[in-house]
């Protein structure tokens, strides 16, 4: 599998060590068979806030949004960062979407192909749903911030839009996304509520 980064080759040691550590400890589930590449990409070339993307079977892209957070590249020094348990997260969640989508890839062309908007958002919910429920229980990342925000939101929504970059009440599309994160975070974190 090729792991790079080119626009800051200083990422690329602490991304491969990375991917290694996210697979040996929280990937012994996980079909990543049809991986052959990973790129840490800048965070300034995507068009929304995230933290990584599939691509397709054979790629996934993450984000340097949350790498230009660590306070160091060295992973001895990182184990218990949150951001660095972030990064790992993430790409579990990503090398889970590759799971996913070889076992349902008919769900999978209704996201990357759309032809029909329900079909697409149906598809969306239940894959970000699944992927998610994977990663929420790893007990990586603290949820209970983004669903403490979440759970207070007023929601209004009066404008359907696929567009991932108009986040707010208004919007049914970051409603049914987001709803796909936020019930499994919150069912993970029903304790601390």
């Amino acid at each position: 599998m090729k792991i790079f980064c080119t626009f800051n080759i200083d990422y690329e040691p602490l991304l491969k060590q990375t991917i290694e550590y996210a697979i040996e400890n929280y990937g012994k589930d996980l079909n990543i068979d049809t991986l052959e590449e990973i790129e840490l990409a800048d965070k300034k070339l995507f068009p929304y806030s995230t933290e990584g993307k599939l691509i397709s079977k054979e790629r996934i892209v993450l984000s340097s949004e949350t790498f230009e957070l660590l306070p160091y590249l060295d992973i001895t020094q990182l184990y218990d960062n949150i951001y660095f348990k972030e990064i790992v997260n993430t790409i579990i969640h990503e090398m889970g979407h590759l799971t996913d989508y070889v076992s349902m890839p008919h769900l999978y062309d209704c996201v990357f192909n759309p032809k029909n908007k329900k079909h697409y958002l149906i598809a969306l919910f239940w894959l970000e749903y699944l992927a998610e429920s994977r990663t929420a229980n790893l007990g990586l990342v603290n949820y209970v911030p983004y669903c403490e925000n979440f759970a207070r939101e007023s929601w209004d929504i009066k404008l359907y839009s696929e567009n991932p970059n108009y986040f707010n009440r208004y919007n049914y599309y970051w409603l049914n996304k987001h709803l796909s994160y936020f019930i499994p975070r919150a069912e993970n974190n029903l304790h601390k509520y």
